[in-house]
């Protein structure tokens, strides 16, 4: 054995110091399972009031909402997302004081993600916590999810019914995901790396929530019928939870993966950190 061990040790330590080991080193430095629960943990409890809420202070026209459109892609019956709408999308005399309240409460659960959110990255680029001179800063990027959440299903409805509208929807998702999860990891560092070293990272969380988003279309809506037939409500839940699970995965392994990169002393490593060198 010991033997055996002293021929292949050349190739473990050669495997280890490239590039793929590396990212396996830094996974496991970051506990990347553990992340992976946490994360979906808090985005269980904080995305879906964020988009409620986001649902009830901002009018649609026709009734539709980010919600509804949510609950459509995620294969819910037809009688769910009336429900759903009737309550994301009150009348207009209960808007204000359901909106104060609700803001309130999302923005209170939507924070404790965007902290959760913000451990990943400082333990993916190896950095301490920024002090409390930057604890607006997971505030700041609920605001911006907020935003972008609106945005996307206001830009749906505006190209909808145009020619190549569900391409341009594509595109737009892509670039505002790329967009979106590099300047997270911007605000969340609290500055500390360059967004353009982070935009590695950001673009390969984009393509993995573009991979997920096609996956979830074909197996999602029968999974979720099939849940909600035998669990009701709960099956629901917990597949959601699955796909929120599958989502926490793609962040925490393209941040790793981006950091990594970006530190790399070959010529990728050159080329993101500087397009001159």
């Amino acid at each position: 054995m010991a033997d055996l061990w002293r021929r292949v040790e050349p190739a473990v330590h050669m495997a280890q110091a490239g590039l793929p080991g590396q990212i396996l080193g830094r996974l496991i430095e970051v506990r990347f399972l553990d992340r992976t629960v946490i994360l979906a943990a808090q985005a269980f409890s904080a995305v879906l009031p964020l988009i409620i809420v986001v649902s009830t202070i901002s009018p649609h026209p026709g009734g539709d909402s980010p919600a509804t459109v949510l609950a459509r892609k995620l294969g819910l019956a037809a009688d769910d997302v009336s429900s759903l709408q009737v309550t994301v999308a009150p009348p207009t005399s209960a808007r204000a004081s359901i909106g104060v309240l609700g803001v309130v409460l999302a923005l209170l659960t939507a924070t404790s993600f965007a902290r959760a959110l913000q451990r990943s990255y400082q333990l993916a680029w190896r950095l301490p916590p920024a002090g409390l001179r930057s604890a607006w800063r997971p505030l700041a990027l609920v605001v911006g999810l907020a935003l972008y959440i609106e945005l996307l299903f206001l830009f749906g409805r505006l190209v909808k019914g145009i020619p190549a509208s569900t391409l341009l929807e594509d595109l737009v998702t892509f670039a505002g995901a790329w967009g979106l999860w590099t300047g997270a990891g911007w605000i969340l560092l609290a500055g500390r790396v360059r967004p353009r070293l982070l935009a590695a990272g950001g673009l390969l969380t984009a393509v993995g929530f573009a991979v997920l988003r096609r996956l979830s279309a074909f197996y999602l809506p029968t999974l979720v019928a099939t849940n909600q037939q035998q669990y009701g409500l709960l099956g629901v839940a917990f597949t959601l939870f699955s796909w929120l699970s599958a989502s926490a995965f793609i962040i925490v392994v393209a941040t790793v993966v981006g950091a990594v990169l970006a530190e790399d002393p070959g010529r990728l490593g050159r080329f993101i950190r500087s397009p001159t060198r």
